[in-house]
């Protein structure tokens, strides 16, 4: 039987929606992924979703897409179940280097870089602070026209606040330690500035949550920030008195925490 290997992560891929991703290997170079997501997506939504979990399972190489399939159901009234989307994608880890034109650059001033990560730095714990506070629309009109495409407000809102209210409980520190700025990156979604700011927050009843959020700016004087993708991890007090003192550091790893 082959092992199957979850990657231990809420993630946001690329969406408002938050979903599970899993895989399993199939030859030396061969593997198929499992994305469960609690609503239905396109199928070029799913693999643009999982295509930066399959470049890094490939270590290196490239990952090229081949069978997949999926199950779906959607929500069609308030008595019926729950929504769901099970994706089931092949991908071959191969040596082909693809060749395509460089995107060219924005024309940025180191000036304009520091502005623009401050900005992000600072939208960052808006926007994580919206949703602590239950401001939820306004946290909700901070992300993209992808992300919003996916799921309504209603349905974000009820995941956010569940998450955020049984889970996390009352802040106690946020440290946003990393804001990373990539301009106009090879394989980008579309062309513009897409900026990372990595954080690492202290709960009530999560002491550790990690996560990353990434902003996108069409151009370097646009100032409509996006919510591009977000991606986090927790560990609450319960299960932190089971992590043995010396695994601690990889299971932070494996949620995005910064390194001590």
């Amino acid at each position: 039987m082959r092992k199957i290997f979850k990657l231990f992560v809420l993630f946001y891929c690329g969406h408002s929606v938050a979903a599970t991703l899993s895989y399993k290997q199939l030859s030396a170079d061969t593997y198929q992924l499992i994305l469960n997501n609690d609503a239905p997506l396109k199928i070029s939504q799913a693999q643009s979703s999982i295509y930066p979990s399959a470049v890094q399972i490939c270590k290196g190489k490239k990952p090229s897409f081949g069978k997949y399939s999926f199950d779906s159901s959607e929500l069609i009234s308030g008595d019926a179940e729950a929504s769901s989307f099970t994706f089931l994608q092949e991908i071959k880890c191969t040596d082909e280097i693809e060749v395509a034109e460089t995107p060219k650059k924005l024309n940025l001033s180191r000036t304009q870089e520091e502005a623009i990560k401050s900005k992000a730095k600072k939208m960052t714990e808006e926007f994580l602070s919206a949703k602590e506070s239950e401001e939820f629309k306004k946290a909700y009109d901070m992300l993209g026209s992808g992300m919003k495409s996916i799921t309504d407000f209603a349905a974000w809102k009820s995941k956010e606040s569940d998450y955020f209210g049984e889970n996390l409980g009352k802040l106690i520190s946020r440290d946003i330690w990393r804001i990373t700025l990539y301009n106009n990156p090879p394989n980008s979604p579309k062309p513009g500035l897409y900026i990372a700011a990595d954080y690492e927050n202290v709960y009530e009843k999560s002491p550790i949550h990690c996560g990353y959020i990434i902003w996108y700016l069409s151009t370097e004087n646009s100032k409509e920030y996006a919510v591009m993708r977000e991606e986090y991890g927790s560990i609450t007090q319960d299960i932190l008195k089971k992590i043995p003192k010396e695994n601690l550091q990889n299971v932070r790893k494996q949620i995005g925490c910064r390194a001590f």
